[in-house]
């Protein structure tokens, strides 16, 4: 009985001592999902513009808009907008027509053409715009903002999502008995970068510079070109002890 109880004691020992070898073994981590952002302010545009004439003369017609397409180019050159920055559409030709006492009548050929430029100097964009704006002949289309460096501004949205991340892994360490971290693991989700985001105010603002513009012949059209931000999200693991 002596030898048995001396046996059963020493396997409980070394089950107590398997168990604290298997709770060491065990990995402790903290996994994270982090969005991080980055802002920056455009430094580049592009506008979108749309050229036409009508006339009875289809040659005259497309003449007409050859000519204006060359003057619209020299005024880029002297805002000092390259060549390879303007992108040039081909030459659309079709019958015009008008709806006048309840029948369509022939208005003339009309010749088009639309050009989509690249600015990458954006201290000449309020007096460029303008320009557009007061050309009886030019009709603009779209104005959009970029950056030149957008993978710069996206390497900045993972980098604040990683300083996110180790802040709230070290706010966690304290709440356990853990005292170091260690990242074992990072996992990028997407890519989601946002366009410009606009203040209403500053917006309203701008579209009433533009219709006192078309009024006031030479007046500068004040543009505001918002914030662009990028957002990227990163799933970091973290071993602890």
């Amino acid at each position: 009985m002596k030898y048995l109880l001396i046996i059963i004691v020493s396997f409980g020992f070394l089950a107590c001592s398997q168990v604290e070898k298997s709770n060491k073994l065990i990995n402790k981590s903290i996994i994270l999902k982090i969005t991080g952002e980055a802002k920056v302010q455009p430094n580049e545009a592009f506008v979108n513009v749309y050229l036409k004439c009508i006339n009875k003369n289809i040659a005259k017609s497309k003449t007409c808009l050859i000519k204006q397409s060359e003057e619209l180019k020299k005024l880029f050159k002297s805002y000092k907008i390259k060549q390879e920055d303007i992108v040039t559409n081909n030459i659309a030709q079709s019958k015009e027509y008008r709806w006048h006492k309840n029948t369509y009548k022939f208005d003339g050929y009309k010749s088009a053409t639309s050009m989509s430029i690249h600015i990458k100097n954006l201290t000449v964009l309020e007096q460029l715009y303008t320009k557009l704006l007061i050309n009886k002949q030019i009709e603009i289309g779209n104005l959009s903002f970029t950056h030149s460096n957008l993978d710069s501004l996206n390497n900045a949205a993972y980098l604040n999502a990683l300083d996110k991340a180790n802040i709230i892994a070290d706010k966690l360490l304290k709440s356990t008995q853990a005292t170091k971290k260690e990242v074992i693991s990072i996992k990028n989700i997407n890519i989601a970068s946002t366009p410009p985001i606009y203040d209403q105010n500053k917006l309203l603002e701008t579209e009433n510079n533009i219709d006192k513009a078309k009024e006031v012949k030479e007046k500068t059209v004040s543009i505001y070109n918002g914030t662009m931000q990028a957002q990227e999200s990163l799933i970091i693991e973290y071993h602890i002890n």
